[in-house]
């Protein structure tokens, strides 16, 4: 079973001044993709490359 998340919500810590500042939304949300693809896969160049490799391992078996 694959399902998504209904509600990410990415954390930013200023350690300088102890602030906290969250960013909340869907997976479609374009500022929360963008986010997902940096902070979890490695940037958007590194996500392609991992899915690259994944599809071709798909079509192997």
């Amino acid at each position: 079973m694959v399902c998504d998340a209904e509600q990410i919500i990415c954390v930013k810590m200023n350690k300088k001044d102890n602030t906290v500042c969250y960013t909340t939304g869907a997976i479609e949300n374009p500022v929360i993709n963008h986010k997902i693809v940096v902070i979890l896969e490695g940037t958007e160049p590194a996500f392609n490359v991992r899915k690259s490799k994944y599809q071709f391992a798909g079509k192997q078996e």
